[in-house]
């Protein structure tokens, strides 16, 4: 197993844990999902021993809902535009698989670069799997969230990260949408609305961190936008309100 040199001063793993997770991530494309849930849950074991998560109890529901409902809405969008040629599977492990990173990476104190891989884990994502010969799981999944932002200013301002790109896809789009509804729960449930349940949960992430965390930035410097414009193409392509012309010019 090897890291990408701009990854590997991020990570803490040991050779068990390497094992495990390169062999999660090696079920790409051929997906076996219990297989790939067993796996998950042995890494998140072992990554709890070496102090990578802290609280699994959130860490795996999290993880396992943001499979089920992108699942979920694959099969319903890949229904209303079959011409995308979704995979409701591969959506579904990568709804797993999203946050795989956090499994390795480390918290400043215990890897080498002593720096909390935890703002970057979407970007360190994208550059691993891409590393590894994954390169449509790295642009389909990777950049989720608000990593499209934090990735602008580190490179503007840090001049790194320099061969990661953003780039929209129906797939991204899924998952960020739904991973940005989804704590422990689905939060629409609770909050009556999508959007709602998004103003919920960004100020939430804003109230529990420093104005000067990487996170709360990104939202505060488009990040914000970014969500909601991603939230709004997912419910159109949920509710199949876009012509194909304009699938082809969002997406183009």
């Amino acid at each position: 197993m090897k890291y990408h040199p701009e990854v590997k001063p991020f990570i803490n793993s040991n050779e068990e844990l390497d094992n495990m997770v390169f062999s999660l991530w090696h079920l790409w494309p051929n997906i076996n999902m219990n297989l790939a849930r067993s796996k998950f849950e042995q890494a998140t074991g072992l990554a709890v021993g070496l102090g990578n998560i802290g609280r699994p109890e959130s860490y795996i529901p999290h993880c396992n809902l943001v499979s089920q409902r992108c699942r979920e809405f694959s099969e319903i969008i890949k229904e209303n535009y079959p011409f995308l040629n979704l995979d409701p599977k591969k959506l579904e492990f990568a709804g797993l698989t999203e946050d795989s990173v956090y499994l390795v990476g480390g918290n400043g104190k215990n890897n080498s670069n002593g720096e909390d891989s935890n703002p970057f884990h979407e970007i360190l994502t994208y550059i691993q799997l891409k590393h590894i010969g994954y390169s449509d799981l790295a642009d389909g999944m990777a950049l989720h969230f608000v990593a499209p932002q934090i990735l602008k200013k580190e490179q503007q301002e840090r001049k790194r990260f320099s061969g990661v790109s953003y780039k929209r896809s129906p797939m991204l789009d899924i998952l960020t949408g739904v991973d940005a509804l989804c704590t422990t729960e689905w939060l629409p449930e609770k909050h009556g609305s999508m959007e709602d349940a998004l103003e919920f949960r960004i100020k939430d992430i804003i109230e529990r961190r420093s104005k000067e965390h990487p996170l709360v930035v990104a939202l505060e410097n488009g990040g914000r936008n970014h969500l909601n414009e991603t939230l709004k193409r997912l419910k159109y392509l949920q509710g199949h309100d876009y012509s194909e012309r304009e699938i082809e010019e969002i997406y183009r």
